[in-house]
């Protein structure tokens, strides 16, 4: 797969508008509506398959299973990722912003808690940005990203998940979300 150069279609500005105005206003219902459903069906030993909205997907292990698809860790991780980076777009289609490049890397660790198991004990984020904005524009981009995703927000209430920017290749940010 080739890098095509980065870009956002000033439609999208548009969009996101409308879509964020609306958020004060509970359709009837939002209670019992899922903001989204997934369907997932056990195929072989570990294999799993998912479906949503049409798509499908496979999960399964390399340990016990077959390897014919990412473990669900990594579809976790990944959603993360980018659902922040959807938002940190949407963002900067809001402002105006110019982005050339978005590019970013999620990795989980394992803590052992008194022997029940591991669980992820922190979620390290790297976001790389290129760009003519200056530092505190993609700051609060990478900030408003992480605000509106609702996985990331989720994610951060029980794992704090340590996130740097780097700008033109200078690190400007550091924070970690949900430090506990």
């Amino acid at each position: 797969m080739t890098d095509m150069p980065f870009y956002v279609d000033p439609v999208l500005k548009g969009l996101v508008h409308k879509q964020v105005s609306t958020w004060n206003e509970l359709p009837n219902g939002f209670e019992t509506n899922p903001m989204t459903k997934v369907t997932v069906k056990a195929l072989h030993n570990l294999q799993m398959r998912a479906s949503v909205e049409g798509h499908i997907f496979v999960s399964d292990e390399k340990h016990g299973g077959h390897d014919a698809g990412p473990a669900p860790i990594r579809y976790f991780l990944s959603g993360i990722a980018m659902c922040h980076m959807v938002w940190c777009v949407k963002s900067a289609a809001l402002e105006g912003w110019s982005v050339e490049h978005l590019e970013s890397e999620i990795a989980s660790y394992a803590l052992v808690a008194d022997g029940v198991g591991r669980r992820i004990g922190k979620v390290v984020y790297a976001v790389s940005v290129t760009s003519r904005e200056p530092a505190e524009n993609v700051i609060s981009m990478v900030e408003s990203g992480a605000r509106l995703c609702p996985i990331f927000m989720a994610t951060a209430n029980g794992i704090p998940i340590e996130t740097t920017v780097d700008l033109n290749g200078e690190r400007i940010f550091s924070v970690t979300y949900g430090d506990r």
